[in-house]
């Protein structure tokens, strides 16, 4: 007989592998009890604003900003997202890009 696992006993890193790797057709009560463990986890900080659930994964994202930027391979744009776990509404956020950062950017490049 199968026995669903106790989500809450795992890490956020061992949840995000699970719910990228469980077959959601197949296992619809894990994958949910996958997302509904992170939601708990993760706290109230987050509501979707579009379905309302509380659970979210990010990310860093890296672009250029100007045509100059995008020839010479440099990206200052730095933003990081947001997205719900249950709709994939997501939200980027910018974030301050330092000097230091930028020229070591075109150092290393």
């Amino acid at each position: 007989m199968y026995s669903r696992p106790n989500y809450d006993d795992y890490t956020l890193a061992e949840l995000f592998d699970a719910l990228h790797s469980v077959d959601k057709e197949e296992y619809p009560e894990n994958h949910q009890g996958i997302k509904d463990a992170l939601a708990r986890r993760q706290g109230s900080e987050f509501k979707c604003v579009k379905c309302g659930f509380g659970g979210y994964q990010t990310s860093d994202i890296y672009v250029s900003l100007s045509r100059e930027e995008s020839i010479m391979d440099v990206e200052s744009g730095k933003f990081f997202s947001v997205s719900c776990i249950e709709c994939g509404y997501t939200e980027f956020y910018r974030r301050q890009a330092s000097i230091a950062g930028a020229m070591m950017d075109l150092f290393i490049r």
